[in-house]
């Protein structure tokens, strides 16, 4: 008695095998071909197939539906597919020139049969030259990247943007005049501690991350620019390797946003010329070197150092009060370059940031 209890769940126990071989046999050629081509059939069942595919999000009963193939040719008037002329040597036409001779063939050949006589006429399908659209070629400026049309803006461009940077940020973010923009800066921030450091943003008092920040805020724009804590640190290539990192996190998080890396911003000639770490030959470096994880399509390269340089590409004096930071009043200078380049929000490409090289 205790058996016949087991006797309707291994009835459909089988039933269900049966149904899954069935649905593995229906869909051989098309949903489950993949997996059966990958399996040994001597020793692995066909239900196996339906299981994988049931992991990966194809139900079994997608077996019986119609293939894509088939779903085009129905959405297809009579007009629009070829008819093929029959002949002897039908299963052999594998071109059009095969076509026609097997053509000449049958209207060569003496015959009766008046239906065999109206195939004589049967027109020979045509091909339609299908043209290979030619790219267009993107016109590079003379760093290599693709040029792009900059436009002006006012300061309601920057209403739904984040600046993510160290203390020469945070000057940005006292003496900018934006109000309505976003700043998550803190002095002596680096790209090693940019993502998990707790700082305080511009929009409250409590403490927080950037990672934390991004997570829970969206934003069309960011500007990131990091590199003036890290010149005594490590080489070119290891910034950079850890800098692609970074920007590919904030793409994770922020997948819709345009991102505008900054160079890093020259210092003074007295500043130079103390002859520390901190130097413009480092930082030309690691500029000419983060450059190269933007392209300017979804990761725009923004140089702002000649507005703010010499011909001689240093930091002018006036300008600056330790020959690293912009005094106050210079500031609206680097918010004004700004301004003068910005691109309009469009679909932001899924990009791979290199590790650097």
């Amino acid at each position: 008695m205790k058996h016949l209890k087991k006797i309707p769940f291994f009835c459909l126990l089988l039933l269900s095998c049966i149904f899954f071989t069935v649905c593995a046999l229906r869909g051989s050629k098309d949903v489950y071909r993949t997996y059966i081509e990958e399996e040994n059939p001597k020793t692995t069942p066909l239900l196996t197939a339906v299981f994988e595919g049931i992991h990966d999000g194809i139900l079994p009963w997608d077996a019986f539906l119609p293939s894509e193939q088939d779903s085009h040719l129905a959405e297809l008037s009579p007009s629009d597919i070829p008819q093929q002329t029959n002949s002897a040597n039908t299963d052999s036409m594998a071109s059009l020139e095969e076509l026609t001779d097997s053509v000449d063939v049958i209207t060569s050949a003496p015959t009766n049969d008046s239906s065999a006589q109206s195939e004589e006429h049967t027109p020979i399908p045509t091909v339609p030259a299908t043209a290979t659209p030619t790219p267009t070629p993107i016109p590079l400026g003379p760093d290599g990247l693709p040029i792009v049309e900059y436009v002006t803006v006012d300061a309601s461009y920057f209403d739904d943007a984040v600046f993510i940077g160290d203390s020469r940020t945070r000057s940005l973010q006292l003496y900018s005049g934006l109000e309505n923009t976003t700043f998550l800066a803190d002095t002596g921030l680096t790209i090693y501690t940019v993502l998990d450091k707790e700082l305080v943003p511009s929009t409250t008092s409590t403490k927080t991350t950037v990672r934390e920040y991004l997570s829970t805020h969206h934003f069309q724009k960011i500007y990131l620019m990091l590199g003036i804590n890290e010149l005594g640190t490590g080489t070119a290539e290891t910034f950079v390797s850890s800098y692609a990192e970074v920007l590919q996190t904030i793409r994770e998080l922020q997948p819709d946003a345009i991102i505008y890396l900054q160079a890093i911003l020259n210092i003074s000639e007295s500043k130079h010329a103390e002859g520390t770490y901190i130097n413009n030959n480092t930082i030309n470096e690691r500029n000419l070197l983060l450059k190269t994880l933007a392209d300017n399509q979804s990761v725009y390269w923004l140089d702002a150092n000649p507005a703010i340089c010499d011909e001689n590409g240093f930091l002018i004096d006036e300008y600056t009060f330790d020959g690293v930071h912009l005094q106050a009043k210079y500031v609206p200078i680097w918010v004004e370059w700004l301004e003068q380049h910005a691109v309009q929000n469009e679909a932001v490409t899924e990009i791979v940031f290199p590790s650097g090289q």
